[in-house]
């Protein structure tokens, strides 16, 4: 069975890594296994839904242009999944912030 891989943009993949850089800094990752001890949960909870809807929006977007070039009908189905989730997750952090 020979695999079949998606070529990504070099744009997208360093966007892809500066945005995990980022979330690892701004949660204070000392081993990348747990936040830092000084960070309150309240703050860390903050953080996390204020830098969440980011991520979920890049994977949205990457769903929409999967949907576009794809031929393989269980493919969009995941994507178009992953796009209902991930706007609905959204949704529902940015109702928390608020």
């Amino acid at each position: 069975m020979s695999k079949t891989f998606i070529h990504v943009q070099p744009r997208c993949t360093f966007r892809i890594g500066v945005a995990l850089a980022f979330v690892g800094l701004s949660i204070g990752m000392g081993n990348g296994a747990e936040p830092s001890p000084q960070m309150s949960a309240a703050r860390f909870e903050k953080m996390f839904l204020q830098s969440m809807p980011d991520h979920h929006n890049m994977a949205v977007q990457t769903s929409q242009i999967c949907l576009e070039k794809t031929q393989r009908p269980e493919l969009r189905g995941l994507c178009q999944q992953i796009i209902t989730s991930q706007q609905r997750e959204t949704g529902i952090m940015q109702g928390w912030l608020n």
